[in-house]
This record gives C-alpha cells, sequence and structure tokens, in this order.
C-alpha cells in the first residue's frame, strides 16, 4: 500500500533560527524558515502508567509524525499548522526530537519523535 494514502493530516515543518540577544539581555528573536508544507500524518499514543505503589498513575502522550522520504527534515525543527482529515486545525506546536529513516530496500519515510511546545 502507497505511503500516501496513510498521509491524512497537512502540516509545516519550519526551521527555527534566533537571533541575537535584544539589548535588555533577553533571547533574540526567533525568525521561522519553512522546509516543508504538505500531506503527514499525527500520531498520538497514550500509555497509562503506574508510579511507585502509594502514587497515583499517570499518563503519558507520545506524538509521532510520519513524513514522506523525499522532505528535508532535522531535529530541532517545528511542527505547525497541522490539519486533521475533517479540516479541523489540531492545536499545538511540536519540536522535532528525533528523525528515524524507515526502509524496506529503501528510504519508505520518514518517522519523527515530537515533544508538544
Amino acid at each position: 500500500m502507497p505511503l500516501d494514502s496513510h498521509l491524512i493530516h497537512r502540516c509545516t515543518v519550519s526551521k527555527v533560527t534566533v537571533g541575537p540577544d535584544n539589548p535588555l539581555g533577553g533571547p533574540g528573536e526567533e525568525t521561522l524558515a519553512i522546509v516543508y508544507i504538505g500531506n503527514c500524518r499525527l500520531v498520538e499514543k497514550t500509555e497509562n502508567r503506574m508510579a511507585s505503589g502509594i502514587a497515583e498513575p499517570y499518563f503519558v502522550t507520545r506524538y509521532v509524525l510520519l513524513l514522506p522520504a523525499w522532505a528535508a527534515i532535522k531535529e530541532g525543527y517545528r511542527v505547525h499548522n497541522l490539519i486533521d482529515e475533517r479540516g479541523v486545525a489540531i492545536d499545538g506546536t511540536f519540536t522535532i526530537k528525533a528523525v528515524k529513516a524507515r526502509r524496506s530496500t529503501q528510504l519508505h519515510h520518514h518517522s519523527l519523535e515530537l515533544e508538544r511546545i
């Protein structure tokens, strides 16, 4: 089955550059340069985990984004403007924590580990 049929969402991926510190000593202004706009698939995995014997259980949510093989993506880039299959915006901006190349006989697609900002 071709990957295109699985990429049911739309997203924008941008490279973040930070300018010089401002005169008051704070961080510089961030600039986003778009590196990818197109089809993707956001996968949300929620797990129920138990803490110690007396603590309450807690939930951990992991986000994975699938992109086509030709997308030039690196760690630290941001994912934003996510649109689901119904055309509804998905809240949130994410930072790419890891880029994993998925292969069979050749590069098939990228699987990105995300962290919500």
